[in-house]
């Protein structure tokens, strides 16, 4: 599958799993940040030494032509802070990974929600794309509890701990129902339209868990040290392939 992606560095475990499941990118979008809560130097890091176009400046309706004209299928959404035209003419589908259990916390960076209103419980969703904000078809969501002494850098880590294993599933599933093998499989596995495809999607999950081991030491330190949002990586693994702890500067 060839993909475009839109991207933070919060949401560089998105890109990182569906590089592992074999999809090739055409083309990084990201948006400037302040380099204090959010952070980019990953993602156009990524795509320098992939020699990939890089786009800084809003999505416009030629650059989802010229995805097109690249053979890319699919637009991944992992942060993006400008509408996205629409993209039906161009695509065959659009997919919008957000920071919470939609339909709550709808909008831009709803963590600070979770801590100033007490959650117990958080997550993150993966959605079609419409032309309201996070508005779409809901196709999959991963939960995560929340302690009541959680700070900020520690929700950070749990929901990058999250987005993983929500795109681990998404690349999953759209490999078991054929992602690779077809419009048809395709169409089955992304969720295309209508409630039969989201149904698809959902009856078509591997039933095999997902195994997450957070090393406790590494989390105490990481309360301990104040990581900050961009730095917080913490070893894992995912049915059989595995991130390595590190840190970046």
């Amino acid at each position: 599958m060839r993909f475009a992606i839109t991207l933070s560095d919060r949401f560089k475990p998105v890109l990182d799993v569906f590089l592992q499941a074999g999809w090739q990118p055409v083309k990084v979008f990201c948006t400037p940040v302040d380099h204090r809560m959010h952070h980019n130097k990953m993602s156009v890091g990524f795509a320098e030494q992939h020699k990939l176009p890089l786009q800084l400046s809003p999505m416009r309706p030629r650059d989802l032509e010229e995805l097109a004209e690249l053979g890319c299928e699919t637009l991944l959404v992992g942060s993006y802070n400008w509408r996205i035209p629409d993209w039906t003419p161009y695509l065959k589908y659009a997919i919008n990974f957000h920071p919470s259990l939609l339909p709550m916390g709808r909008g831009p960076y709803p963590q600070v929600r979770a801590l100033l209103e007490g959650h117990r419980e958080w997550g993150c969703s993966c959605h079609k794309v419409s032309p309201e904000f996070d508005a779409g078809d809901i196709l999959a969501q991963e939960r995560f509890a929340l302690g009541e002494g959680d700070s900020h850098q520690m929700l950070d880590i749990k929901l990058q701990l999250a987005l993983h294993r929500l795109s681990h599933k998404l690349a999953m599933i759209s490999s078991a129902c054929g992602a690779g093998r077809g419009p048809k499989g395709r169409a089955a596995a992304i969720g295309r339209c209508g409630p039969t495809a989201t149904e698809c999607w959902i009856s078509a999950a591997p039933r095999r868990s997902c195994c997450v081991r957070c090393v406790p030491s590494a989390i105490s330190s990481a309360r301990r040290s104040s990581i900050t949002l961009r730095s917080s990586f913490i070893a894992l693994r995912v049915g059989w392939s595995r991130m390595a702890l590190r840190r970046v500067a």
